[in-house]
């Protein structure tokens, strides 16, 4: 697995938006154009679950790895 680089998929988020906008902008502009169906890009959220990231411990003392983690404890109402 290759590390997350957040500037890379900051990159590939910003043109998604780009080529979003563009086609948006093509819908306008041809709206009144006979026969013309607008167009719209994938999700970009599809585009990340493509991409198959995953969280990864790449300790044994990472949160939600070792297994004589306490339970979680109940918060309780201050009688004051």
């Amino acid at each position: 697995m290759e590390p997350v680089y957040l500037t890379k998929l900051i990159s590939q988020s910003n043109g998604w938006l780009s080529t979003r906008q563009a086609t948006i902008a093509e819908n306008i502009a041809n709206a009144n154009t006979p026969g013309f169906k607008a167009k719209d890009v994938e999700p970009f959220v599809s585009v990340i679950d493509k991409t198959r990231l995953a969280m990864t411990a790449t300790h044994g003392n990472h949160m939600g790895t070792n297994s004589d983690m306490p339970e979680t404890s109940k918060v309780r109402k201050s009688d004051s």
